[in-house]
C-alpha cells in the first residue's frame, strides 16, 4: 500500500513529455527525485531501477535533484486566490493597444486587449500581417500620448515580417505623434524614433514546430528583462500544420503553446495575437464551410477570435466573432501607404 508521504509525479505540474520520459524509466513518486544521489528506498509499487548513466530521464533527474527545495516549492505552492472585485480592479486599470483604426478600437473598447489572446484569421491578403506590424509600431507609443512606451516580440514562421512596411508605419506614427505634440504645446517625445522602434521589437524566425515551442517557452525569460506588452506569432498555423506532425502531436503541442501563453498573458499583463489560416469544413450531408484552421479546440482557448477579409474596392472587414467580453460586430477598414486606417481616412 502506498504510504502517505510519496506523492505521485502526476498529482504535479510537470509538462508531459517529461513526466512520460519519467515514468517510463520508472520514477513514479517525487520522493524518487528528491532522494535521487542518497540512499535509495526501494519498493515494489515505486520504481524500476533501470536507469542508464547519461539517459535522458536520469538527466532530468538530476537536474530536479540538484534543485529539488526550488522544485518542490513551485510544484507545491497552491494557486493564487482573488476575488472577483480584485480582478474588476486589476483590468480597469489596464487599457488596450490601438490599431489606428477608430472602428476596430471601438469595436474592442479601446484596442487589443492585454492579458487575453486574440486571433487574427483569413485568408492570404486579408490584412493579418499588416495590422500586427501596426500593433508592433503602436504598443511603443509614448506615456505622454496615451500610449504604453513598451516593447513587442515578434515570432515569425511563414517570412512575413517586412521591414519596409514597418518602417512606412513607424514614420507614419512618429508624425502624428509630434503633430499632437505641437497642436498641445508639448515638446515631440525625443525618444521615439525610428531607430527606437525597430529596437523595440525582438523578432524570432522560426521554421518548424520544435523552433516555434522553444521560442514560446523562452517569453518568460524575456518578459522578465524587457518591458513588452505585445506578443506576435505570425502564424501559429504554418508549423504545426505543414510539419510532420500527427493529429494527436499537433493538438498536444498547440495546448502547450497555449497554455503559456495564457500564463505569460496574465502573469506579465500582455496582450499575445496569433494569426491563422481557414480551411474548409466538409459536413456530413456534402455541404462545406470554410473555417479557421486548428480545429475547434483551438477556438475555445482564445479569449478574442476576428476574421479579416478582403472587400471589393480595397477596403477590408474585421468581423469578431467570438468574445467573451465584447458583442459580435463587423467593421471596416483600410490599410494604406501609412499602415492600418479607418476608410477614407488614409
Amino acid at each position: 500500500m502506498t504510504t502517505p508521504s510519496l506523492i505521485p509525479l502526476v498529482a504535479l505540474p510537470i509538462p508531459g513529455d517529461i513526466l512520460s520520459c519519467l515514468q517510463s524509466a520508472g520514477y513514479l513518486y517525487y520522493e524518487d527525485i528528491e532522494h535521487e544521489g542518497s540512499t535509495r528506498r526501494r519498493s515494489s509499487a515505486r520504481r524500476r531501477w533501470t536507469l542508464t548513466q547519461g539517459s535522458p530521464a536520469d538527466n532530468i533527474v538530476k537536474k530536479f535533484a540538484s534543485n529539488t527545495k526550488l522544485f518542490w516549492k513551485a510544484a507545491m505552492s497552491p494557486p493564487e486566490v482573488k476575488t472577483a472585485l480584485d480582478i474588476w480592479q486589476e483590468e480597469s486599470e489596464l487599457f488596450g493597444i490601438v490599431t489606428f483604426c477608430k472602428a476596430i478600437d471601438d469595436m474592442l473598447d479601446g484596442g487589443i486587449p492585454l492579458q487575453s489572446i486574440t486571433e487574427f484569421c483569413g485568408a492570404p491578403g486579408s490584412g493579418k500581417t499588416q495590422l500586427c506590424l501596426q500593433l508592433c509600431v503602436d504598443v511603443q507609443i509614448p506615456n505622454i500620448f496615451g500610449g504604453h512606451e513598451a516593447e513587442a516580440v515578434y515570432i515569425d514562421t511563414s517570412s512575413s515580417f517586412t521591414l519596409i512596411r514597418l518602417s512606412d508605419m513607424a514614420d507614419a506614427c512618429i508624425s502624428h505623434c509630434s503633430l499632437i505634440a505641437r497642436q498641445q504645446g508639448k515638446l515631440p517625445a525625443s525618444t521615439f524614433t525610428m531607430e527606437a522602434i525597430k529596437n523595440g521589437i525582438s523578432y524570432i524566425s522560426v521554421t518548424n514546430h520544435i523552433q516555434l515551442l522553444a521560442a514560446v517557452f523562452q517569453l518568460s525569460d524575456i518578459l522578465e528583462k524587457r518591458n513588452v506588452k505585445l506578443i506576435v506569432i505570425d502564424s501559429i498555423t504554418f508549423p504545426l500544420l505543414y510539419g510532420e506532425l500527427s493529429s494527436i502531436q499537433r493538438t498536444r503541442l498547440l495546448h502547450q503553446i497555449l497554455d503559456e501563453l495564457h500564463l505569460c498573458a496574465k502573469k506579465f499583463k500582455v496582450a499575445v495575437i496569433v494569426t491563422n489560416q481557414l480551411t474548409t469544413k466538409v459536413f456530413g450531408d456534402g455541404t462545406s464551410q470554410v473555417v479557421p484552421s486548428l480545429g475547434e479546440s483551438f477556438g475555445h482557448r482564445i479569449n478574442h477570435r476576428i476574421m479579416l477579409g478582403a472587400e471589393r474596392g480595397g477596403t477590408f472587414a474585421a468581423v469578431l466573432l467570438k468574445s467573451a467580453v465584447y458583442p459580435c460586430a463587423s467593421v471596416g477598414f483600410q490599410i494604406s501607404n501609412i499602415g492600418v486606417r479607418d476608410i477614407g481616412n488614409g
